[in-house]
């Protein structure tokens, strides 16, 4: 439902599951978040950048 309604281009994510207590631990640590942030944003920017080369 979150990204049918979406007005803008979005992405979902579920890093983790929260209930997992390994899991829970990892997005609890800053460090980890961060190398999971810029493995979405890698992931966004190769993807734009692959569907701009689809479109020339």
């Amino acid at each position: 439902m979150v990204l049918k309604t979406a007005t803008q281009p979005a992405v979902l994510v579920e890093a983790a599951v929260i209930v997992n207590p390994d899991e829970d631990s990892l997005v609890s640590d800053g460090q980890n978040r961060t190398v999971i942030a810029r493995a979405i944003a890698a992931g966004i920017g190769t993807c734009l950048r692959d569907r701009r080369l689809q479109s020339r």
